[in-house]
């Protein structure tokens, strides 16, 4: 938790280090809490899974000529499948969710929610001398209470080869 001031205004200038009397009480009171968990699963020399979780809470009391507060939380998931049919192809895919949930103050932005879905699929495939090309995508939605979804495709395409023999 921070219990702290806010920005230190000074009185005039022949009394920098004295606060005006109209900011005696300033004060911001902020609390923030942080949770993760991860779990990792190699079932066999070919497939894995992984599955993350959080959870991000935070909350402030702004008490700066009027009074403003905020408690807002940004919560998901994460699950990964990770494959490898053969010994040069490997594939990953999965799904990543995060919620936002906001409630404040009229005055700063009101009550709040939204939603990411983000499916993901990428593959990469090693060919002759160790030359490397991986392709795939993520497709991204958002939507908020107040606004109409919104959608975006991310290709992704790399190319690697070693320029040196003994990197590999």
């Amino acid at each position: 938790m921070d219990d702290h001031g806010v920005f230190v205004q000074w009185k005039d200038r022949n009394e920098p280090r004295e606060v005006p009397l109209s900011s005696k009480g300033d004060k911001t009171i902020s609390r923030k809490l942080n949770l993760n968990a991860s779990y990792y699963r190699l079932a066999s020399p070919g497939r894995a899974y992984r599955i993350k979780t959080f959870v991000y809470r935070t909350d402030f009391n702004n008490q700066v000529g009027g009074a403003t507060s905020l408690t807002a939380y940004k919560f998901g998931q994460e699950v990964q499948i990770d494959l490898q049919p053969s010994s040069n192809v490997s594939l990953t895919s999965g799904l990543e969710w995060v919620g936002d949930k906001v409630n404040s103050t009229p005055t700063l932005f009101g009550n709040q929610n939204g939603l990411n879905l983000a499916p993901y699929l990428q593959t990469e495939m090693e060919a002759e001398r160790k030359v490397s090309v991986s392709a795939g995508g993520c497709f991204d939605r958002y939507r908020t209470d107040s606004r109409s979804a919104e959608n975006q495709f991310s290709p992704r395409f790399g190319l690697s080869y070693p320029i040196t023999a003994g990197i590999p």
